[in-house]
């Protein structure tokens, strides 16, 4: 309801509200931007007749007009810079998801952000290389063939060739090869690995030399993988709604066309090779509010007030005779049989009052909100969320058995998450089949993770690269390998009945490194290496635009990993270190990372690969494979392993030097096996010569954002702000990746307006996607934002991450994060002190 009030200008330029106090007593409000519906040339000094709108806390104004004129709605709606709140386009505030829910004051529909004017990732600056990319997948379709045997040399035809590969080969970049057990530590503290030697000598293992020339091999043939995991999940967003069977599920529900779901207790953890166990009873969903009152209100457990129950803490409760919750307790009593299952921050937008209701579907609206509105939007959303309870069933019959393939999927849905480790004693929710008579999976949370199965989307998107003993779907092998499986063998895994199992006929032996003990580069403490996330939409589906990406797009190729440049190091600790808070802790504390030998750069090992029944195409191909930079031993992702490899002799399987027909074979030098191969793969050679190339800046993207709490920093903070998959009101994904707003009148936006760079009244940047490889400019593969410290999550006054910034040795938050503003005691006593010096 409109109130009348007296608007006036401001010495300043700002705009003053002067209006009654809900006692009645006269008082001044600043008027927001937001709220500024009229133009501001009407308003004078001295003042001007005002109608406005009070928010739902009846303090805040969200509206004025001036009495007997047109509203003129503002410009520009932006929030206020909320410390500790999300960053990018997800913000409270924020339409997500690109879509147009309201309408303007003007009456024109709000664009889309797909329709704005987006500015460049590159105007936020920070550039570094992504430790791997891409080559485009091949299509080996018609080199299909039957499998080759051992014993093909003696069948009349085409000549085949028996004899060894002498190679020489020289480190470029520092080379790890490890003995798989610590010297010291464990999976639970950091630990240290020495060099594999035997004697005095450096050795990579025959089996490790194998896999390098085998993935090189298929590389530069767009051959079928030799590879893949069929249990493995492409997840990066939950997207999988469950609702819990309570009877009252009817047809208008709205959670009658969700999976069904009940909680269990882990009896016993599974593996991808071991069966566990789970026990099953009843589930029942409790409002989170009712625990939080039985805790005390605003307190936790450990009195330290907050309305969140603690998530991944025990908790256990009791009804009493009206069924209201009456005991809640840290352990199982007598009178607390039932076991919670605490949840985190509700997903979605759900409002829980009807005073917030309008908020829900006004972006407007929402941006009216001031911050402590914010506050108790939230506070509201966490009072209303549903949580699990759980009453086991004793008996021998309520005990369930799962097969390793649902804790094998269970693990890959999560790949990366440590949080959601199962451990015995754990809640899960099972997701039930249609007919609630199966289980289906494992799901930590009641939005859980169903993804897409690797498998199936490579058979969908890019059937010809399978491997060959692999049946998905549809698909059925035909009897038929291609031309590397045909060198290097298969096994029959899955027992079909046209699937051959046949040796390999390419044999490397150990690859030594004479004397190399005495020239190991001792203890380095190596930068961490995450395991890459293949559900990452951003960096692994084939297409570069960030408004039209999505989970329907295909895989980009073959992975290939990048090489640092001489001097910028990126496998060491001192470079890319895990920050705790904001400061980096000691590599050789650090759990996350280990410390190595490394075998220094120009060292020289020598390689033999024995090969047997070799048709003159399949020798060219290796001699191809041996005339391009390798990549052995661990570490690739953080650019180690870079070998040049030279051919010393061909020689037969009596030892003579090999006479090929048309080939020139001499003293380290072999020529005319181009000739066998060129016209089909050298464009791909080529492509992976380029991919070599050593670059500057090569590093794992990282960033960091200042809250109320201190500053986080990490891989998460980079794509959650730059990478991350725009995401629906219902929180279903769509195409395209979240955009990042600048605060208006920030740093970069009036660099940018300087710069003539154009973009929307919203200020929007373009998300990141893993720019593709160029081999023709190997250096334009460019990201950006790396070390980026946020302010509070926006894009305003952009800094370099400094570490030591940060929280004070009491843990009150960062030492320059200026004057407390929030509305509490402390703020107050500063006002009282600084009046009180006038």
């Amino acid at each position: 309801m409109s109130e009348q009030g007296k608007l006036k200008k401001t010495k300043k330029g700002g705009f003053q509200l002067e209006r009654l106090s809900k006692k009645g007593k006269p008082m001044s409000s600043p008027v927001p931007e937001p709220a500024q519906w009229f133009r501001p040339d009407d308003v004078t000094t001295e003042g001007v007749d005002a109608e406005y709108e009070l928010g739902p806390d009846g303090n805040s104004v969200v509206k004025v007009t001036i009495v007997g004129k047109e509203p003129v709605p503002p410009k520009r709606s932006a929030a206020p810079k909320q410390k500790g709140g999300r960053g990018g386009g997800n913000r409270p505030n924020q339409n997500r998801g690109g879509h147009s829910t309201g309408q303007r004051g003007n009456g024109h529909k709000k664009k889309s952000r797909n329709e704005m004017k987006q500015a460049p990732p590159s105007v936020v600056e920070r550039p570094f290389h992504n430790p791997y990319t891409f080559l485009p997948f091949g299509d080996p379709t018609d080199r299909r063939r039957e499998p080759t045997l051992l014993t093909s040399e003696e069948a009349s035809g085409d000549p085949r060739y028996t004899g060894t590969l002498h190679l020489k080969v020289t480190t470029q970049r520092p080379l790890m090869t490890l003995n798989p057990k610590p010297t010291s530590g464990d999976k639970d503290s950091h630990r240290t690995y020495a060099a594999m030697t035997i004697g005095n000598d450096v050795i990579v293992p025959a089996t490790g030399v194998r896999g390098v020339l085998r993935t090189l091999m298929t590389i530069i043939t767009g051959g079928t993988l030799g590879y893949l995991n069929q249990n493995s999940y492409l997840c990066q967003n939950r997207d999988l709604p469950m609702a819990v069977q309570d009877g009252s599920l009817t047809d208008g529900h709205p959670d009658a066309d969700k999976t069904k779901c009940i909680l269990a207790r882990v009896e016993e953890v599974g593996t991808a090779v071991k069966p566990g166990r789970v026990r099953i009873g009843e589930t029942k969903l409790v409002l989170a509010g009712d625990l939080i009152k039985l805790l005390g209100g605003n307190q936790r457990p450990d009195g330290k007030g907050s309305e969140q129950l603690r998530n991944g803490h025990a908790y256990w409760i009791g009804f009493d005779g009206r069924g209201e919750i009456e005991f809640i307790s840290p352990e199982r009593t007598d009178r607390t049989p039932w076991q919670v299952k605490a949840s985190g921050t509700p997903v979605g937008r759900d409002v829980a009052t009807a005073d917030f209701n309008r908020y829900r579907d006004d972006p407007d609206a929402q941006r009216s909100l001031h911050r402590t509105d914010r506050r108790e939007w939230n506070r509201l959303r966490m009072l209303r969320k549903r949580e699990g309870i759980f009453l086991a069933d004793e008996s021998d019959e309520a005990v369930v058995t799962l097969a390793p393939e649902m804790w094998q999927a269970y693990f890959e849905r999560h790949t990366g998450d440590a949080a959601k480790r199962i451990q015995k004693g754990d809640l899960v929710w099972l997701q039930l089949s249609k007919d609630e008579q199966f289980i289906e999976s494992i799901q930590w949370a009641r939005w859980g993770r169903e993804g897409e199965q690797l498998a199936e989307l490579v058979a969908k998107k890019h059937a010809a690269v399978l491997p060959d003993h692999i049946a998905v779907g549809t698909r059925a092998p035909d009897g038929k390998v291609d031309e590397i499986t045909a060198l290097f063998g298969q096994v029959n895994v899955e027992q079909h009945d046209k699937v051959t199992s046949f040796a390999g006929r390419l044999r490397p032996d150990n690859l030594v490194f004479q004397d190399g003990k005495s020239k190991l580069e001792r203890n380095v403490d190596l930068a961490p290496m995450s395991r890459p996330n293949p559900g990452c939409v951003a960096f692994y589906r084939d297409n570069d635009d960030p408004k039209r990406i999505s989970q329907d797009d295909g895989l980009r190729g073959y992975k290939v990993y990048r090489v640092g440049a001489d001097g910028d190091e990126p496998w060491r600790w001192t470079e890319q270190p895990v920050f705790d808070r904001d400061r980096p802790a000691d590599g050789r504390t650090h759990k996350l990372n280990r410390t190595v030998d490394l075998l220094t750069a120009g060292c020289i090992g020598e390689l033999q690969i024995s090969f047997r029944s070799l048709s003159q195409r399949e020798l060219a191909l290796l001699m191809a494979a041996c005339h391009l930079p390798w990549r052995i031993g661990g570490g690739k992702p953080l650019g180690l392993g870079l070998c040049d490899v030279n051919v010393v002799a061909l020689r037969d399987s009596l030892g003579r030097a090999m006479s090929v027909e048309g080939w020139t074979i001499g003293a380290g030098r072999i020529d005319g096996w181009q000739s066998d191969v060129s016209e089909d793969f050298s464009g791909r050679m080529n492509d992976y010569r380029a991919s070599q190339q050593p670059i500057k800046r090569l590093r794992y993207p990282r960033a960091a954002k200042r809250t109320n709490q201190g500053i986080n920093a990490g891989g998460h903070i980079w794509f959650t702000s730059f990478a991350k998959p725009r995401v629906g009101r219902d929180n279903t994904s769509e195409p395209g990746l979240e955009t990042t707003a600048l605060e208006r009148g920030g740093k970069l936006e009036s660099r940018l307006q300087k710069d003539g760079i154009e973009f929307d009244d919203d200020s929007l940047i373009s998300g990141q996607c893993l720019p593709k490889f160029r081999p023709d400019d190997p250096m334009a593969d460019l990201l950006f934002g790396y070390d980026l410290q946020l302010s509070h999550g926006d894009l305003d006054d952009l800094d370099d991450f400094q570490p030591g910034s940060g929280p004070d040795p009491k843990g009150r938050g960062p030492k320059n994060r200026g004057p407390n503003t929030n509305p509490n005691r402390s703020s107050r006593q500063a006002t009282k002190k600084h009046r009180g010096r006038r």
